[in-house]
């Protein structure tokens, strides 16, 4: 029998697009709620790196799950993902704080709209940037132990747009999603990145 496989995230966009990679492979991705109704974590994501941030989401998921009643006797996988965006007419920002970017959590649609606006009259080259994630996977056995975490980094290169699309959606789940190396063009969900696989 399959594990069952819990992703750290509170945002049903991801969950949805996840689900429907992995279902492609007969793997079926929970969110919090179907092992804990009710429930919302939102652990403080405060390290140094994409990877520290990935395990302490996923941390958080496997002790607050595994110590849940109904969790007993059962074996799970914790799965967590952190993402950063290196933009070279920035010198790197907003790196691995894209969500606090300007000291506060902001969401998608803000994301984007202070992107665009801190790289106003920036353009050519200098509008190339580098989109990085770490996911994490992370076990725990049946008796409620965490397992060792498991890690892998992908990177995609490209650029920001002069402009969001008009049909920019706010979930912006696929920009999270891996793109194999094909040399087609892409954009984001979100209409506000872009480049070639």
């Amino acid at each position: 029998m399959k594990a069952a496989i819990l992703y750290a995230t509170s945002n049903p966009g991801k969950i949805r697009e996840i689900g429907r990679l992995f279902g492609f492979h007969g793997l079926e991705v929970h969110a919090l709620a179907d092992f804990l109704p009710g429930v919302t974590l939102d652990p403080e994501e405060n390290g140094s790196s994409l990877g520290d941030n990935a395990l302490i989401k996923a941390r958080a998921y496997a002790e607050a799950v595994s110590a849940a009643p109904s969790m007993r006797g059962r074996s799970f996988v914790v799965m967590s993902d952190d993402t950063g965006i290196f933009i070279d007419g920035l010198h790197g920002e907003p790196g691995i704080r894209v969500r606090r970017w300007v000291g506060r959590k902001m969401n998608d649609e803000e994301i984007i709209e202070h992107c665009l606006r801190s790289m106003s009259g920036i353009s050519g080259e200098d509008r190339a940037a580098t989109f990085r994630t770490v996911l994490c996977m992370l076990p725990v056995s049946a008796d409620g132990k965490v397992g060792e975490a498991v890690t892998a980094e992908g990177e995609l290169r490209g650029h920001i747009l002069e402009a969001a699309s008009a049909s920019r959606r706010s979930s912006a789940a696929s920009t999270t999603t891996a793109n194999a190396p094909s040399r087609r063009p892409y954009r984001s969900s979100g209409g506000w990145w872009g480049g070639e696989t």
